[in-house]
């Protein structure tokens, strides 16, 4: 029995240690002495005899560290390992055929867009994410690999698929696609930070046009539309960027539906909130800003957003 739990615990054991100590595991190997039979029976046979087979238990520790990117992956929505494990093996394929192994170059490129799509959720970069990202390139990438040189990325493949199929190139909806993502991984604060300026981005692009989404001006200008006719503010106490373009905020306002305004409300509170870390009378609780996050989610998908 200590023959086939030794290994195991060994590998276990020192996978314990890389994650406290920051050991690097270079290697393990196991002397089966055991299958040699007893000590008294090892004693009794000449040295030269004693030959117990030596068994290399590294490409266990290689698929442990495959298990951990795959799951940062799927429960976090982290690709980063996953990046440097692709790397880590393909670098020897690239080095030897002076990098023009087509499968290798391929499985490269795949899984440095991945990590980058995955970075620009983590950190906001919801204007990334809308217009410039190629999820076209990353479905054809995934599609070239299907049967890729590094067995143990194969099977997530048709998950990546699946978890990026609401995204598509140049598309205001990529924005609540992120905020889905954000949702089923816990980013809560960029999803609020996402959902918000997303709601703006619909607004901007259906008055002034989708080239001027990032436009500092407009977007401002929305976000005052939103407020005059949340607070119900006179138009003597407009400022001046609201004041100087009456016409069009009127329009803005009129077509804003009431449902799209308290949730946008809503968010911008809790969002501020989670921004000032919860410094403030009566801060939300962690259950609640994740509830929330949902909610006013599938409020919009449900339809508000619609009355934009």
């Amino acid at each position: 029995h200590g023959f086939r739990s030794l290994p195991m615990l060994v590998i276990i054991i020192l996978n314990y240690a890389r994650a406290l100590k920051d050991i690097k595991i270079k290697g393990i190997y196991y002397g089966a002495f055991e299958l040699l039979g007893t000590l008294r029976d090892v004693k009794k046979m000449h040295i030269e005899d004693r030959n117990a087979p030596i068994f290399n238990l590294t490409p266990f520790v290689h698929l442990f560290n495959w298990t951990v990117a795959i799951d940062d992956f799927l429960t976090y929505g982290d690709a980063k390992d996953i990046n440097e494990l692709t790397n880590e093996g393909l670098t020897p394929i690239l080095r030897a055929t002076e990098g023009k192994d087509k499968s290798a170059q391929n499985l490269k490129n795949l899984s440095t867009k991945l990590k980058k799509m995955t970075e620009l959720i983590q950190t906001s970069r919801g204007l990334s994410v809308i217009r410039d990202f190629d999820f076209n390139n990353l479905r054809e990438l995934i599609s070239y690999n299907k049967e890729s040189i590094l067995k143990p990325i194969n099977p997530l493949l048709d998950k990546i698929s699946d978890k990026i199929k609401g995204f598509n190139n140049t598309d205001i909806e990529n924005g609540y696609a992120a905020v889905e993502w954000c949702i089923e991984h816990n980013l809560i604060q960029q999803g609020y930070t996402i959902l918000q300026e997303t709601m703006i981005t619909e607004i901007v692009a259906k008055h002034f046009g989708e080239a001027e989404i990032a436009n500092r001006d407009k977007r401002e200008l929305v976000s005052q539309a939103i407020n005059i006719k949340h607070m119900r503010i006179p138009e003597d106490k407009w400022n001046k960027a609201a004041e100087s373009n009456k016409d069009v905020v009127k329009k803005i306002m009129s077509e804003l539906d009431d449902d799209f305004i308290r949730i946008f409300d809503s968010v911008s509170q809790y969002r501020n909130d989670i921004d000032h870390a919860g410094f403030r009378d009566s801060p939300h609780k962690p259950e609640g800003l994740n509830r929330k996050l949902k909610e006013y989610y599938e409020k919009l998908k449900g339809g508000a957003k619609n009355y934009v």
